[in-house]
C-alpha cells in the first residue's frame, strides 16, 4: 500500500512493506538520488552501480554527522573517507549499502518520530531499549541496525521500551 503525505512541508511518498513504513523519496534524497519514488528493487540497482561520491555530504549533513561518525558507522578509516569524497567517482557497492542503511533508519526514524530534527537526535543519544547504547553507533553492523530498528517499531507501536 502507498500513499502521498507532507512531512515538514516536503512531499514524501511512504510505502508500507510488511506493516513498516519505508519513506522511499527522502531515502533517495538524503542519499542524492535523483527521480521519483521507487522500489528498494531500483534503490538496489543504484547502489549496485554506485552511489554518486557527494552522497558522502550528503549523509553527512542530512544526520548532522561528523567525519569519524561517518567514517566508523561506514567501517573505514577518515583517511578513506576522505579519498572517496575526493576522487569524485563512484561509491563501491558495499560503502552505498552501509550509506543506504542509514538513510533508511534516519528516514524510518523521522517517520516515527515525526521529525527529522528529533531523529537526529536520537540517533546520537544512547537509549534504553539498545542498553544504553547509541544507535548510530549500533548501526555500523547489520544486527546493530535491525535492533534500531526493531525499537523504533516498538516505539511506533507504543510498546514499552
Amino acid at each position: 500500500k502507498a500513499w502521498l503525505a507532507l512531512d515538514d512541508g516536503q512531499l514524501s511518498a511512504t510505502i508500507w512493506i510488511n506493516g513498516r513504513c519505508i519513506m522511499t523519496t527522502q531515502v533517495r534524497q538524503v542519499l542524492g538520488l535523483r527521480g521519483g519514488v521507487t522500489s528498494r528493487l531500483e534503490l538496489a540497482g543504484n547502489i549496485e552501480r554506485g552511489l554518486p561520491a557527494t552522497t558522502i555530504h550528503r549523509v553527512k549533513e542530512a544526520l548532522a554527522l561528523a567525519d569519524m561518525e561517518v567514517s566508523s558507522a561506514l567501517g573505514i578509516s577518515t583517511k578513506t573517507l576522505s579519498r572517496l569524497r575526493k576522487a569524485g567517482r563512484r561509491l563501491p557497492a558495499r560503502i552505498g549499502d552501509r550509506f543506504y542503511r542509514l538513510a533508511h533508519i534516519f528516514a524510518l526514524a523521522s517517520d516515527v518520530l515525526e521529525s527529522g530534527d528529533l531523529a537526529r537526535e536520537w540517533l546520537h543519544t544512547s537509549q534504553i531499549g539498545l542498553n544504553n547504547r547509541v544507535p548510530l553507533e549500533l548501526m555500523m553492523t547489520e544486527a546493530g541496525a535491525r535492533e534500531v530498528e526493531d525499537l523504533l517499531s516498538r516505539i511506533e507501536h507504543g510498546v514499552l521500551s
